[in-house]
């Protein structure tokens, strides 16, 4: 894993909501993990801890950041002030005046994990990708050139140094010298961005669960896969699906049985997540891919128990515990279809599902992993308007309801699958749709961000994509750009698919290996998937 490089601007006070704000610091905190001195704060205020819960980066040092949660509704504002003690000689630095905001992150010389090797064209101070603040037209900004990225000076004491004030009472005297307008988001690039590695799934060719096939298990030539996404591309998050059967080598179309990790089968999953992990990504997610079904029958209710599902997901995450960039993803596409649940119709009982959701986070706290993201899935295929209050599917509220040990519920994160064709499945029609309004029956991915910043809460698009062509590229552009716009309450986006699916199939990501060495991405990740995170759509 390379060095991430050393922040870019320093001393820039900033005044924003407190979704906002819980967005520019986890960003902070994550970048103080990186400093090698204990870092003071002096704090004043409502509630503690847990900003740091965004970003598993940092969990190592929550215990010595006594950093403040702020509860909905506590607080109206919250100034942020932050000294970066300089780490290179003052020669180095270079004042920049702002001409333009949003362009390349990849001319930043701002903390962006893995791309070190490609900052070296700082010419303006552009959206400032982890910073302290996010400069404005005007402004002028500290800045250091590529030249200064290998000096190695010691660091000294970071000071972080943040108020609240009610919207009642103040809670702080902080000293600030300038102030950014208010925002619901940051105009910035997400976190997270990249592709699902399909393969280690398959065998289930429906949508219940059913895997009496070998699974397509190629760890090396995905691995190889991933390693040009971040190295060509600047990608950093995966998805990594895999079914339950196979974890277990169980693919008799019967009953759950032993329910414990096959050595050799995990072994082999493994060498998938530690290719990840190793390509310098930034997020690796297991996903469990069996559509809340276990051979047709709905888990937690006529299928496996609530119980059997939180000790496979506590052998997981036993595996894992130490591992911060690993996120767990309990569930893709949970659903109302018959399958073999004849008696219930298919239909999940949303009360029921979400119990046996906290029955996997209490696992995985329990065995240890205490910083990782852990991805909820609501019913109705995870899309957008399974979670809206309105939705008669309750998922959102349900949800909403399933509590972390670890602290806060920063690090529970919405999982939402959106397609850009009529039926919003993917499938081989042409699309029609960027999901950002309501139209064509979406919830509308506006009305959704509008949701989770009421309830100060977090998603991530695991799932969209559409066929290689123009058409697609525009609406899936506009919906990737619709997240960066939006980044107070998406983390970022992985498409539909890479990994093991050929030139045949109409949603394929997989890039093509010439004969030199080099890959060719497809269309549609060259116009959207990877230009929008490095550059912009």
């Amino acid at each position: 894993m390379s060095t991430p490089a050393t922040p870019s601007v320093f001393h820039q006070p900033a005044v924003l909501h407190q979704h906002q704000a819980a967005h520019q610091l986890r960003r902070l905190l994550r970048l103080l993990k990186l400093l090698p001195h204990r870092v003071r704060v002096p704090l004043i205020g409502v509630n503690v801890v847990v900003m740091a819960g965004l970003a598993p980066h940092v969990a190592t040092t929550t215990g010595r950041v006594p950093m403040e949660t702020i509860t909905t509704g506590s607080v109206s504002r919250l100034q942020v002030q932050v000294h970066f003690q300089r780490l290179h000689p003052q020669p180095h630095r270079r004042k920049l005046l702002v001409l333009r905001t949003g362009g390349s992150v990849a001319e930043l010389a701002g903390p962006v994990l893995h791309v070190a090797k490609t900052i070296g064209r700082v010419f303006t101070a552009t959206n400032t990708i982890g910073s302290a603040y996010h400069p404005r037209v005007g402004e002028v900004a500290d800045c250091w050139p590529a030249s200064a990225l290998s000096a190695t000076t010691a660091s000294t004491l970071t000071t972080l140094t943040t108020s609240v004030s009610s919207s009642v009472t103040s809670k702080s005297t902080a000293t600030t010298t300038t102030t950014a307008s208010d925002a619901s988001s940051t105009g910035t690039r997400v976190r997270y961005a990249g592709v699902n590695i399909a393969g280690f799934e398959f065998g289930t060719y429906d949508t219940c669960g059913i895997n009496r096939g070998p699974a397509y298990a190629d760890s090396s030539y995905f691995v190889s896969q991933i390693n040009h996404f971040v190295q060509d591309d600047g990608l950093n998050a995966f998805r990594l699906p895999v079914s339950w059967q196979y974890l277990v080598n169980q693919f008799d179309g019967g009953s759950l049985g032993a329910n414990k990790l096959d050595s050799s089968n995990f072994a082999t999953y493994d060498q998938l997540v530690q290719g990840c992990l190793n390509s310098g990504a930034s997020l690796c997610i297991i996903d469990l891919h069996n559509y809340a079904r276990f051979n047709g029958y709905i888990i937690g209710q006529d299928g496996p128990s609530a119980a059997e599902f939180a000790s496979l997901w506590s052998q997981i995450a036993t595996k894992y515990a130490s591992e911060s960039r690993v996120a767990f993803g309990l569930m893709n596409e949970p659903h109302d279809e018959t399958c073999n649940s004849v008696q219930s119709g298919g239909v999940m009982d949303i009360t029921t599902w979400a119990s046996t959701l906290q029955s996997a986070v209490n696992a995985i706290r329990a065995a240890g992993a205490t910083s990782q993201m852990i991805i909820l899935p609501g019913k109705g295929w995870t899309h957008s308007i399974t979670y809206l209050p309105s939705n008669s599917d309750g998922s959102g509220p349900a949800l909403m309801g399933v509590t972390d040990s670890a602290g806060g519920t920063s690090l529970l994160i919405f999982e939402v699958h959106e397609y850009l064709d009529a039926n919003n499945a993917g499938g081989n029609s042409d699309c029609i749709t960027n999901n950002i309004d309501s139209s064509y029956y979406r919830g509308g991915l506006q009305n959704l961000a509008a949701y989770l910043r009421s309830n100060g809460r977090y998603a991530l698009l695991t799932e969209s994509g559409g066929l290689n062509n123009a058409n697609c590229a525009t609406y899936l552009c506009q919906e990737l750009s619709f997240l960066a716009d939006n980044t107070d309450v998406f983390l970022g986006y992985t498409t539909w698919a890479a990994g093991g699916f050929d030139a045949s199939y109409e949603l394929t990501e997989t890039p093509t290996l010439n004969g030199n060495g080099t890959w060719t991405d497809t269309s549609i990740v060259q116009a959207c998937v990877a230009k929008c995170f490095r550059d912009s759509c």
